[in-house]
Protein backbone atom coordinates (compact mmCIF):
# COMPACT_ATOMS: atom_id res chain seq x y z
CA UNK A 1 0.00 0.00 0.00
CA UNK A 2 2.92 2.30 0.81
CA UNK A 3 4.14 1.98 -2.80
CA UNK A 4 1.00 2.61 -4.50
CA UNK A 5 0.76 5.67 -2.23
CA UNK A 6 4.06 7.09 -4.04
CA UNK A 7 3.38 6.05 -7.27
CA UNK A 8 0.24 8.44 -6.92
CA UNK A 9 1.33 10.96 -5.60
CA UNK A 10 4.44 10.57 -8.23
CA UNK A 11 1.53 10.94 -10.55
CA UNK A 12 -0.05 14.01 -9.25
CA UNK A 13 3.00 15.95 -8.96
CA UNK A 14 3.94 15.47 -12.73
CA UNK A 15 1.04 16.23 -13.76
CA UNK A 16 0.98 19.25 -11.54
CA UNK A 17 4.03 20.50 -13.08
CA UNK A 18 2.54 20.05 -16.88
CA UNK A 19 -0.35 21.86 -16.19
CA UNK A 20 1.23 24.80 -14.55
CA UNK A 21 3.70 25.04 -17.37
CA UNK A 22 1.09 25.21 -19.70
CA UNK A 23 -0.61 27.72 -17.56
CA UNK A 24 1.65 29.68 -17.27
CA UNK A 25 2.29 29.84 -21.29
CA UNK A 26 -0.80 30.04 -21.85
CA UNK A 27 -1.59 33.42 -19.71
CA UNK A 28 1.73 35.02 -21.19
CA UNK A 29 0.70 34.41 -24.43
CA UNK A 30 -2.89 35.59 -23.65
CA UNK A 31 -1.51 38.72 -21.90
CA UNK A 32 1.16 39.89 -24.32
CA UNK A 33 1.62 43.35 -25.01
CA UNK A 34 -0.46 43.90 -28.29
CA UNK A 35 0.30 47.04 -30.53
CA UNK A 36 -2.36 49.64 -30.01
CA UNK A 37 -4.99 50.16 -33.26
CA UNK A 38 -7.30 52.60 -32.43
CA UNK A 39 -5.39 55.57 -31.74
CA UNK A 40 -7.93 57.78 -33.72
CA UNK A 41 -10.98 56.56 -31.52
CA UNK A 42 -12.03 59.99 -29.45
CA UNK A 43 -10.85 59.39 -26.18
CA UNK A 44 -14.44 60.21 -25.01
CA UNK A 45 -15.42 56.72 -26.78
CA UNK A 46 -12.87 54.71 -25.86
CA UNK A 47 -14.18 55.68 -21.86
CA UNK A 48 -17.49 53.83 -23.38
CA UNK A 49 -15.12 50.27 -24.26
CA UNK A 50 -13.52 48.05 -21.97
CA UNK A 51 -10.03 48.07 -21.54
CA UNK A 52 -9.47 44.58 -23.67
CA UNK A 53 -10.57 46.82 -26.93
CA UNK A 54 -7.37 48.60 -27.21
CA UNK A 55 -5.57 45.22 -28.25
CA UNK A 56 -6.41 42.73 -31.30
CA UNK A 57 -10.08 42.70 -30.18
CA UNK A 58 -13.00 44.38 -32.74
CA UNK A 59 -15.50 46.03 -31.79
CA UNK A 60 -18.16 48.42 -33.22
CA UNK A 61 -20.64 50.86 -30.95
CA UNK A 62 -24.43 51.87 -31.98
CA UNK A 63 -25.97 54.47 -30.55
CA UNK A 64 -30.08 53.40 -31.00
CA UNK A 65 -30.89 51.37 -33.84
CA UNK A 66 -29.27 52.72 -36.98
CA UNK A 67 -26.59 55.48 -35.23
CA UNK A 68 -23.26 53.78 -35.81
CA UNK A 69 -20.77 55.45 -32.59
CA UNK A 70 -17.23 53.97 -34.01
CA UNK A 71 -16.19 50.69 -35.62
CA UNK A 72 -12.58 49.68 -35.77
CA UNK A 73 -10.62 50.12 -38.67
CA UNK A 74 -10.12 46.94 -40.04
CA UNK A 75 -13.77 46.61 -40.37
CA UNK A 76 -14.32 49.03 -42.75
CA UNK A 77 -17.60 49.30 -43.71
CA UNK A 78 -18.74 45.87 -42.67
CA UNK A 79 -20.56 45.22 -39.68
CA UNK A 80 -20.47 42.98 -36.58
CA UNK A 81 -23.53 41.38 -35.87
CA UNK A 82 -26.05 42.59 -33.18
CA UNK A 83 -27.44 40.22 -30.66
CA UNK A 84 -27.75 42.22 -27.25
CA UNK A 85 -30.72 41.73 -25.43
CA UNK A 86 -31.78 43.17 -22.23
CA UNK A 87 -30.21 46.33 -21.06
CA UNK A 88 -26.98 45.86 -18.53
CA UNK A 89 -26.81 42.12 -19.19
CA UNK A 90 -23.59 41.39 -21.47
CA UNK A 91 -24.13 38.46 -23.84
CA UNK A 92 -21.93 36.13 -25.39
CA UNK A 93 -21.59 34.09 -28.29
CA UNK A 94 -19.52 32.68 -30.73
CA UNK A 95 -19.89 34.53 -34.09
CA UNK A 96 -18.29 35.09 -37.72
CA UNK A 97 -16.12 37.72 -38.43
CA UNK A 98 -17.09 40.06 -42.17
CA UNK A 99 -13.82 38.42 -43.24
CA UNK A 100 -15.06 34.82 -42.68
CA UNK A 101 -12.69 34.14 -39.35
CA UNK A 102 -14.13 32.79 -36.47
CA UNK A 103 -14.90 35.03 -32.98
CA UNK A 104 -15.81 35.16 -29.77
CA UNK A 105 -17.89 37.88 -29.07
CA UNK A 106 -19.62 39.93 -26.45
CA UNK A 107 -22.56 42.06 -26.91
CA UNK A 108 -23.92 44.73 -23.66
CA UNK A 109 -27.06 47.48 -24.07
CA UNK A 110 -25.84 50.47 -21.98
CA UNK A 111 -29.10 52.46 -21.01
CA UNK A 112 -29.02 55.09 -20.46
CA UNK A 113 -25.49 56.30 -21.64
CA UNK A 114 -22.99 57.34 -19.37
CA UNK A 115 -22.92 60.94 -18.05
CA UNK A 116 -21.12 63.48 -19.74
CA UNK A 117 -21.40 61.93 -22.91
CA UNK A 118 -24.43 63.75 -24.12
CA UNK A 119 -22.02 66.63 -26.10
CA UNK A 120 -20.16 63.51 -27.91
CA UNK A 121 -23.51 61.82 -28.97
CA UNK A 122 -25.11 65.25 -30.39
CA UNK A 123 -22.25 65.67 -32.09
CA UNK A 124 -22.09 62.01 -33.68
CA UNK A 125 -25.70 62.42 -34.35
CA UNK A 126 -25.02 65.91 -36.43
CA UNK A 127 -22.41 64.50 -38.33
CA UNK A 128 -24.57 61.46 -39.60
CA UNK A 129 -27.24 64.11 -40.38
CA UNK A 130 -29.28 63.35 -37.57
CA UNK A 131 -30.91 65.78 -34.49
CA UNK A 132 -28.07 67.28 -32.00
CA UNK A 133 -30.48 66.83 -29.84
CA UNK A 134 -29.99 63.48 -27.30
CA UNK A 135 -32.83 61.07 -25.86
CA UNK A 136 -30.59 59.03 -23.72
CA UNK A 137 -33.76 57.02 -22.79
CA UNK A 138 -35.19 56.54 -26.61
CA UNK A 139 -31.97 55.46 -27.87
CA UNK A 140 -29.35 53.06 -26.07
CA UNK A 141 -26.10 52.47 -26.57
CA UNK A 142 -25.19 48.82 -27.78
CA UNK A 143 -21.09 47.99 -27.88
CA UNK A 144 -20.03 44.57 -29.91
CA UNK A 145 -16.45 43.21 -28.76
CA UNK A 146 -15.53 40.70 -30.60
CA UNK A 147 -11.77 38.43 -30.65
CA UNK A 148 -10.59 36.19 -33.28
CA UNK A 149 -10.46 32.83 -32.20
CA UNK A 150 -6.94 31.79 -33.82
CA UNK A 151 -5.30 32.05 -30.70
CA UNK A 152 -7.82 30.19 -28.78
CA UNK A 153 -7.95 27.63 -31.18
CA UNK A 154 -4.22 27.27 -30.91
CA UNK A 155 -4.56 27.40 -26.89
CA UNK A 156 -7.41 24.75 -27.04
CA UNK A 157 -4.73 22.41 -29.41
CA UNK A 158 -2.11 22.91 -26.96
CA UNK A 159 -4.77 22.14 -24.28
CA UNK A 160 -5.71 18.67 -26.03
CA UNK A 161 -2.06 17.44 -26.71
CA UNK A 162 -1.41 18.45 -23.17
CA UNK A 163 -4.68 16.08 -22.53
CA UNK A 164 -3.45 13.54 -24.89
CA UNK A 165 -0.26 13.63 -23.56
CA UNK A 166 -0.89 13.59 -19.54
CA UNK A 167 -2.79 10.54 -20.50
CA UNK A 168 -0.62 8.76 -22.25
CA UNK A 169 1.93 9.90 -19.70
CA UNK A 170 -0.20 8.95 -16.84
CA UNK A 171 -1.11 5.54 -18.55
CA UNK A 172 2.24 4.52 -18.89
CA UNK A 173 3.62 5.66 -15.45
CA UNK A 174 0.66 3.66 -14.07
CA UNK A 175 0.87 0.58 -16.11
CA UNK A 176 5.17 0.49 -15.30
CA UNK A 177 4.04 1.38 -11.29
CA UNK A 178 1.45 -1.19 -11.27
CA UNK A 179 3.58 -4.13 -12.94
CA UNK A 180 6.48 -3.14 -10.24
CA UNK A 181 3.53 -3.51 -7.66
CA UNK A 182 2.29 -6.74 -8.60
CA UNK A 183 5.92 -8.27 -9.33
CA UNK A 184 7.08 -7.28 -5.93
CA UNK A 185 3.39 -8.30 -4.32
CA UNK A 186 3.70 -11.94 -5.78
CA UNK A 187 7.43 -12.58 -5.49
CA UNK A 188 6.00 -13.63 -1.44
CA UNK A 189 4.02 -16.10 -3.14
CA UNK A 190 6.35 -17.27 -5.23
CA UNK A 191 8.46 -18.50 -2.18
CA UNK A 192 5.47 -19.88 -0.67
CA UNK A 193 5.44 -22.13 -3.96
CA UNK A 194 8.53 -23.04 -4.01
CA UNK A 195 8.13 -24.51 0.22
CA UNK A 196 4.95 -25.82 -0.96
CA UNK A 197 6.23 -27.35 -4.23
CA UNK A 198 9.73 -29.15 -1.16
CA UNK A 199 7.35 -29.89 1.26
CA UNK A 200 6.49 -34.26 1.85
CA UNK A 201 5.08 -36.42 4.10
CA UNK A 202 7.88 -36.52 5.88
CA UNK A 203 8.69 -32.88 6.17
CA UNK A 204 5.00 -31.41 7.71
CA UNK A 205 6.46 -30.76 10.86
CA UNK A 206 8.14 -27.13 9.41
CA UNK A 207 5.29 -24.60 8.76
CA UNK A 208 5.02 -22.11 6.04
CA UNK A 209 7.45 -18.51 6.75
CA UNK A 210 6.79 -15.46 4.63
CA UNK A 211 8.85 -12.47 6.35
CA UNK A 212 8.83 -10.68 3.03
CA UNK A 213 5.20 -11.56 2.66
CA UNK A 214 2.50 -8.17 2.92
CA UNK A 215 -0.17 -7.93 5.55
CA UNK A 216 -2.72 -9.38 3.85
CA UNK A 217 -1.02 -12.54 2.66
CA UNK A 218 -0.57 -13.28 6.82
CA UNK A 219 -3.80 -14.82 7.12
CA UNK A 220 -3.34 -17.04 4.14
CA UNK A 221 0.32 -18.30 5.89
CA UNK A 222 -2.30 -18.74 8.95
CA UNK A 223 -4.83 -21.06 7.04
CA UNK A 224 -2.15 -23.15 5.59
CA UNK A 225 -0.15 -23.93 8.77
CA UNK A 226 -3.40 -24.72 9.91
CA UNK A 227 -4.00 -27.54 6.77
CA UNK A 228 -0.66 -28.32 7.28
CA UNK A 229 -0.82 -29.48 11.01
CA UNK A 230 -4.20 -31.12 10.27
CA UNK A 231 -2.69 -33.09 7.41
CA UNK A 232 0.07 -34.19 9.27
CA UNK A 233 -1.99 -35.55 11.87
CA UNK A 234 -3.83 -37.57 9.84
CA UNK A 235 -0.93 -39.06 8.25
CA UNK A 236 0.41 -39.45 11.75
CA UNK A 237 -2.95 -41.71 12.73
CA UNK A 238 -2.96 -43.57 9.38
CA UNK A 239 0.78 -44.74 10.16
CA UNK A 240 -0.34 -45.44 13.71
CA UNK A 241 -3.56 -47.20 12.28
CA UNK A 242 -1.20 -49.38 9.99
CA UNK A 243 1.08 -50.18 12.75
CA UNK A 244 -1.62 -51.52 15.06
CA UNK A 245 -3.31 -53.15 12.36
CA UNK A 246 -0.31 -55.19 11.14
CA UNK A 247 0.48 -55.62 14.94
CA UNK A 248 -2.84 -57.00 15.64
CA UNK A 249 -2.73 -59.37 12.27
CA UNK A 250 0.92 -60.67 13.21
CA UNK A 251 -0.58 -61.72 16.73
CA UNK A 252 -2.84 -64.50 15.58
CA UNK A 253 -0.72 -64.76 12.08
CA UNK A 254 2.07 -66.21 14.80
CA UNK A 255 -0.28 -68.64 16.57
CA UNK A 256 -1.48 -69.97 13.36
CA UNK A 257 2.28 -70.68 12.26
CA UNK A 258 2.89 -72.57 15.75
CA UNK A 259 0.22 -74.30 15.95
CA UNK A 260 0.81 -75.85 12.47
CA UNK A 261 4.79 -75.95 13.02
CA UNK A 262 3.63 -77.99 16.34
CA UNK A 263 1.35 -79.94 14.66
CA UNK A 264 3.53 -81.18 11.70
CA UNK A 265 7.27 -81.59 13.59
CA UNK A 266 6.22 -85.09 14.69
CA UNK A 267 3.59 -87.91 13.68
CA UNK A 268 0.17 -87.48 15.86
CA UNK A 269 -3.12 -89.62 16.09
CA UNK A 270 -6.17 -88.48 14.51
CA UNK A 271 -7.25 -86.78 17.73
CA UNK A 272 -4.41 -84.29 18.11
CA UNK A 273 -4.82 -83.33 14.52
CA UNK A 274 -8.49 -82.34 14.97
CA UNK A 275 -7.61 -80.69 18.06
CA UNK A 276 -4.63 -78.64 16.01
CA UNK A 277 -7.22 -78.08 12.86
CA UNK A 278 -9.78 -76.70 16.00
CA UNK A 279 -7.27 -74.21 17.00
CA UNK A 280 -6.71 -73.01 13.69
CA UNK A 281 -9.68 -72.59 12.68
CA UNK A 282 -10.71 -70.38 15.74
CA UNK A 283 -7.78 -68.41 15.13
CA UNK A 284 -8.58 -67.91 11.23
CA UNK A 285 -12.25 -67.16 12.34
CA UNK A 286 -10.55 -64.06 14.76
CA UNK A 287 -8.74 -63.01 11.77
CA UNK A 288 -11.57 -62.82 9.81
CA UNK A 289 -13.19 -60.82 12.52
CA UNK A 290 -10.47 -58.30 12.65
CA UNK A 291 -10.39 -58.16 8.71
CA UNK A 292 -14.41 -57.36 8.42
CA UNK A 293 -13.93 -54.65 10.92
CA UNK A 294 -10.98 -53.13 9.42
CA UNK A 295 -13.19 -53.17 6.35
CA UNK A 296 -16.16 -51.98 8.34
CA UNK A 297 -14.05 -49.19 9.29
CA UNK A 298 -12.34 -48.18 6.24
CA UNK A 299 -16.09 -48.37 4.30
CA UNK A 300 -17.53 -46.31 6.98
CA UNK A 301 -14.97 -43.58 6.57
CA UNK A 302 -14.83 -42.92 3.17
CA UNK A 303 -17.22 -40.28 2.06
CA UNK A 304 -18.50 -42.68 -0.87
CA UNK A 305 -20.52 -44.20 1.23
CA UNK A 306 -24.37 -44.31 0.72
CA UNK A 307 -26.73 -43.96 3.29
CA UNK A 308 -29.87 -45.07 2.66
CA UNK A 309 -32.40 -44.05 4.71
CA UNK A 310 -35.66 -46.13 5.17
CA UNK A 311 -38.00 -46.69 7.68
CA UNK A 312 -36.76 -49.27 10.76
CA UNK A 313 -39.00 -50.48 13.52
CA UNK A 314 -36.38 -50.12 16.60
CA UNK A 315 -36.93 -52.67 19.12
CA UNK A 316 -37.22 -55.12 16.70
CA UNK A 317 -33.45 -53.89 15.55
CA UNK A 318 -32.34 -54.02 18.71
CA UNK A 319 -33.47 -57.35 19.88
CA UNK A 320 -31.92 -58.46 16.12
CA UNK A 321 -28.50 -56.76 17.08
CA UNK A 322 -28.20 -58.87 20.66
CA UNK A 323 -29.21 -62.26 19.60
CA UNK A 324 -25.59 -63.16 18.45
CA UNK A 325 -24.45 -62.70 22.10
CA UNK A 326 -27.23 -63.47 23.71
CA UNK A 327 -26.40 -66.92 24.61
CA UNK A 328 -22.59 -65.91 25.56
CA UNK A 329 -24.17 -63.35 27.82
CA UNK A 330 -26.39 -65.68 29.50
CA UNK A 331 -23.71 -68.13 30.39
CA UNK A 332 -22.07 -65.45 32.78
CA UNK A 333 -25.76 -63.96 34.02
CA UNK A 334 -25.59 -61.42 31.58
CA UNK A 335 -29.05 -59.81 30.27
CA UNK A 336 -30.29 -57.25 28.39
CA UNK A 337 -33.34 -54.51 29.49
CA UNK A 338 -34.63 -52.88 26.55
CA UNK A 339 -36.49 -49.55 26.83
CA UNK A 340 -37.51 -49.52 23.17
CA UNK A 341 -40.98 -49.59 23.08
CA UNK A 342 -43.43 -51.20 20.36
CA UNK A 343 -44.38 -48.86 17.28
CA UNK A 344 -41.37 -46.39 17.67
CA UNK A 345 -39.47 -46.33 14.44
CA UNK A 346 -36.40 -45.15 13.51
CA UNK A 347 -35.48 -43.53 10.06
CA UNK A 348 -31.89 -44.36 9.06
CA UNK A 349 -29.49 -46.73 7.41
CA UNK A 350 -30.25 -50.12 8.64
CA UNK A 351 -27.02 -51.90 8.24
CA UNK A 352 -24.91 -48.89 9.22
CA UNK A 353 -26.74 -47.93 12.24
CA UNK A 354 -27.26 -51.54 13.37
CA UNK A 355 -23.91 -52.28 13.18
CA UNK A 356 -23.26 -49.29 15.90
CA UNK A 357 -25.86 -50.97 17.74
CA UNK A 358 -24.23 -54.60 17.64
CA UNK A 359 -20.67 -53.28 18.21
CA UNK A 360 -22.27 -51.25 21.69
CA UNK A 361 -24.37 -54.16 22.65
CA UNK A 362 -21.22 -56.85 21.48
CA UNK A 363 -18.77 -54.32 24.34
CA UNK A 364 -21.57 -54.47 26.65
CA UNK A 365 -22.21 -58.05 26.99
CA UNK A 366 -18.14 -58.91 27.19
CA UNK A 367 -17.24 -56.11 29.54
CA UNK A 368 -20.18 -56.87 31.85
CA UNK A 369 -19.93 -57.86 35.45
CA UNK A 370 -21.12 -61.08 35.80
CA UNK A 371 -24.71 -60.99 36.50
CA UNK A 372 -25.45 -57.91 35.65
CA UNK A 373 -28.11 -55.53 33.43
CA UNK A 374 -26.79 -54.16 29.95
CA UNK A 375 -29.76 -51.25 29.76
CA UNK A 376 -30.87 -49.64 26.53
CA UNK A 377 -32.92 -46.48 27.27
CA UNK A 378 -34.34 -44.04 24.12
CA UNK A 379 -35.81 -41.14 24.68
CA UNK A 380 -37.21 -38.17 22.21
CA UNK A 381 -35.99 -34.26 21.90
CA UNK A 382 -38.17 -32.39 19.72
CA UNK A 383 -37.56 -34.91 16.81
CA UNK A 384 -34.06 -35.93 17.45
CA UNK A 385 -33.76 -39.26 19.46
CA UNK A 386 -30.75 -40.39 21.74
CA UNK A 387 -30.23 -43.81 22.53
CA UNK A 388 -28.26 -44.87 25.51
CA UNK A 389 -26.14 -48.32 26.06
CA UNK A 390 -24.89 -48.88 29.80
CA UNK A 391 -23.18 -51.84 31.59
CA UNK A 392 -21.64 -52.52 34.79
CA UNK A 393 -18.17 -52.92 34.90
CA UNK A 394 -15.72 -53.04 37.85
CA UNK A 395 -12.40 -50.77 38.30
CA UNK A 396 -13.73 -48.89 35.36
CA UNK A 397 -11.20 -46.11 35.13
CA UNK A 398 -10.83 -42.17 33.76
CA UNK A 399 -8.36 -44.09 30.73
CA UNK A 400 -10.97 -46.26 29.56
CA UNK A 401 -12.78 -43.52 28.77
CA UNK A 402 -10.26 -41.46 27.68
CA UNK A 403 -9.16 -43.85 25.08
CA UNK A 404 -12.55 -45.68 23.92
CA UNK A 405 -12.50 -43.81 20.47
CA UNK A 406 -8.65 -45.33 19.58
CA UNK A 407 -8.17 -47.73 17.33
CA UNK A 408 -6.48 -50.66 18.25
CA UNK A 409 -6.25 -48.99 22.28
CA UNK A 410 -7.91 -52.23 24.58
CA UNK A 411 -7.78 -52.02 28.46
CA UNK A 412 -6.06 -54.06 30.65
CA UNK A 413 -9.03 -56.27 31.64
CA UNK A 414 -9.71 -56.73 27.66
CA UNK A 415 -6.12 -57.79 26.82
CA UNK A 416 -7.24 -61.70 27.80
CA UNK A 417 -10.18 -61.25 25.17
CA UNK A 418 -7.33 -61.28 22.65
CA UNK A 419 -9.45 -63.86 20.64
CA UNK A 420 -12.21 -61.93 20.38
CA UNK A 421 -11.40 -58.40 20.56
CA UNK A 422 -9.62 -56.05 17.98
CA UNK A 423 -10.49 -52.65 19.99
CA UNK A 424 -11.98 -51.23 16.48
CA UNK A 425 -15.08 -51.54 17.83
CA UNK A 426 -16.22 -47.56 19.09
CA UNK A 427 -13.50 -46.38 16.55
CA UNK A 428 -16.11 -48.00 14.06
CA UNK A 429 -19.24 -46.11 15.72
CA UNK A 430 -17.89 -43.23 15.64
CA UNK A 431 -16.95 -43.16 12.03
CA UNK A 432 -20.40 -44.55 11.10
CA UNK A 433 -22.23 -42.06 13.42
CA UNK A 434 -20.78 -39.42 11.26
CA UNK A 435 -21.30 -40.94 8.26
CA UNK A 436 -25.49 -41.01 9.69
CA UNK A 437 -25.12 -37.39 10.37
CA UNK A 438 -25.13 -38.16 14.12
CA UNK A 439 -22.93 -38.10 16.78
CA UNK A 440 -21.64 -40.86 19.95
CA UNK A 441 -20.58 -39.90 23.40
CA UNK A 442 -19.18 -42.03 26.21
CA UNK A 443 -18.46 -41.77 29.44
CA UNK A 444 -17.77 -43.96 32.99
CA UNK A 445 -19.20 -42.97 36.02
CA UNK A 446 -19.63 -45.12 39.44
CA UNK A 447 -18.04 -48.21 37.40
CA UNK A 448 -21.01 -48.03 34.91
CA UNK A 449 -19.81 -47.67 31.10
CA UNK A 450 -22.50 -45.48 29.01
CA UNK A 451 -22.26 -45.20 25.47
CA UNK A 452 -24.77 -42.38 23.76
CA UNK A 453 -25.70 -41.88 20.54
CA UNK A 454 -27.50 -39.13 19.53
CA UNK A 455 -30.15 -39.03 15.55
CA UNK A 456 -30.36 -35.92 14.45
CA UNK A 457 -33.83 -34.96 13.28
CA UNK A 458 -35.13 -36.36 9.80
CA UNK A 459 -35.05 -32.79 8.56
CA UNK A 460 -32.09 -32.25 9.15
CA UNK A 461 -30.83 -34.74 6.76
CA UNK A 462 -29.75 -37.43 9.39
CA UNK A 463 -31.77 -40.56 10.79
CA UNK A 464 -35.06 -39.60 12.72
CA UNK A 465 -36.96 -41.98 14.81
CA UNK A 466 -40.59 -41.33 15.27
CA UNK A 467 -43.06 -41.97 18.49
CA UNK A 468 -46.10 -43.16 18.21
CA UNK A 469 -48.93 -44.78 20.13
Amino acid sequence: MRTVCVLVLASAAALLGAWWSFGRSAFAAETADAPARFDEVPAALRELLPDEAEDEHLFQAWLGETIVLGRSPELGTNELPRFAREPGVPVFANIVLPDGREARAVAVRYLPPAPGHDELLSGLRSAQGGPRTTDADAHPVEVVVAKPAERLGATLARLRMLLVLSWVGASILCAAGLAWVVRRGLGPLADLGDQIQAKDETDLGTPFDLPRAAEELEPVIERLNGFRERVGDAIDREHAFAAHAAHELRTPLAGLRSTLEVSLSRERDAAEHRESEQASLEITLQLERLVARLLELSRAASPNTNVDVEAIPLRPLVMESWTPYSDAAADRGVFLESGAEEGWTVHTDRQLFGRVLQNLLENASNYADDGTAVRLEAEEDRGAWTVRVSNRTTGLDAETTRHAFDAFWRSDSAHSAVGRHAGLGLSLCRDVMNRLGGAIEVDGEDDVFRATLRLPPRSAGGARADRSE
